[in-house]
């Protein structure tokens, strides 16, 4: 997720956007819709986290997370090794940004994500779940090929995968594999999407369309495995 303090009006950070935060080329909040006047503080965590790699790789475009960090700018704070602890120097910031993994923002506000069309894509669990919200990382668990697994391999394997194994992972914070259910005001924002097709408002969507679309959801309920 990408958290600033909760007093930050900013609604939404496209990729270009973040890419223009991180790599210095934008400065001031007031340049993305945030406060007037204020200097962007930019927090970071410490290149051997996963997060760092996965920022790095979908938003700046560089592979190599030690590279990438050495490249940001006017770092408001060294980089963190506790990711509990930059996400409280964000909180104590109006100015701060940061990135980090979601279930760890504490009280910090995790930024929409813009789109071409200008909508936020929040980081909920169901936008996780579909890959809508794009910043996802997976967790991959991998057994040796050709190799006999232990018992103890099979059990895991097993767990991991099993209700209660999925259950410890939900409670955790993260996404787990289990359908999801979008919420009531999933069915609204799709119906507002049919206003134009995610370029810009340059292609229209006929009215008769529109409504077809509206009728044939009517009463049902988007699941995260579609």
């Amino acid at each position: 997720a990408i958290i600033v303090n909760q007093k930050n009006p900013v609604q939404s950070l496209s990729v270009a956007q973040l890419r223009d935060i991180f790599s210095g080329r934008v400065t001031s909040w007031a340049q993305v819709g945030g406060p007037s006047n204020t200097p962007i503080g930019i927090y970071t965590p410490d290149a051997t986290f996963g997060i760092a790699e996965a920022f790095c790789g979908s938003i700046m475009g560089i592979a190599d997370a030690s590279r990438c960090l050495d490249t940001f700018p006017r770092l408001a704070a060294p980089r963190f090794t506790i990711l509990e602890d930059l996400s409280d120097a964000v909180a104590g910031n109006l100015a701060g940004i940061a990135f980090t993994d979601l279930s760890l923002r504490r009280s910090t506000r995790a930024v929409p994500l813009g789109t071409d069309c200008g909508v936020g894509v929040e980081p909920s669990m169901f936008k996780i779940k579909t890959d809508e919200y794009s910043l996802g990382r997976r967790l991959y668990l991998y057994s040796a090929p050709g190799r006999a697994q232990t018992p103890a391999v099979k059990d895991f394997l097993q767990f991991a995968l099993s209700t209660a194994g999925q259950a410890a992972v939900a409670a955790s914070g993260l996404a787990d594999l289990e359908p999801g259910k979008a919420d009531a005001n999933y069915g609204g924002e799709r119906l507002d999407g049919t206003r134009d097709t995610l370029d810009g408002g340059h292609t229209r969507v006929r009215g008769p369309d529109a409504k077809t679309f509206e009728a044939a959801i009517a009463g049902a309920d988007r699941v995260s495995i579609t």
